[in-house]
């Protein structure tokens, strides 16, 4: 096991800047659609993502200082089951189909905060007004994790 741990150090980068990119990407189409493509770069819109993903680096610290500090004992179960702030947190896992565990995480607060830095980071570098920053990503990138959402749900049933 440790011979190929050096492999997930290479690729959880390569990952992440796939990840930002096709954001990236999806916000300028947005852009582009709105015909606002001569207001902002491809490059302006990435450097919005990544500072944007800071707000799930907060929800992880948040995730490990709940742990160190209020689950008393707690499996690895547990740790890959809680996400802060989520409607998952509702629910008990014996009541939660494997299939909605995910999309049960992916709602919550700090999606929320992701969407919203991410239009507050688009009108910012850009002559954009706000209204038109937040449809840009309420246009873009909300439709798109819904489709990311349901691809994993179902790719989660038929794993089944």
């Amino acid at each position: 096991m440790k011979s190929i741990a050096w492999v997930v150090y290479i690729i959880t980068p390569v990952l992440m800047l796939i990840k930002f990119s096709a954001i990236s990407v999806l916000l300028y189409i947005g852009v582009f659609f709105y015909d606002l493509h001569k207001q902002i770069t491809l490059g302006k819109i990435f450097k919005v993502v990544i500072i944007s993903e800071l707000v799930f680096i907060v929800a992880s610290i948040t995730k490990l200082l709940w742990f160190i500090f209020f689950a008393g004992n707690y499996t690895l179960d547990d740790m890959s089951f809680f996400y802060p702030l989520s409607l998952i947190n509702l629910f008990n896992r014996a009541e939660v189909a494997t299939y909605w565990i995910y999309p049960l995480q992916t709602v919550n607060i700090f999606q929320v905060l992701y969407v919203l830095s991410l239009a507050m980071g688009l009108s910012r570098v850009s002559s954009f007004k706000k209204e038109v920053a937040d449809r840009v990503v309420l246009f873009t990138y909300v439709p798109a994790i819904a489709v990311w959402i349901a691809l994993f749900m179902f790719l989660s049933i038929d794993v089944q």
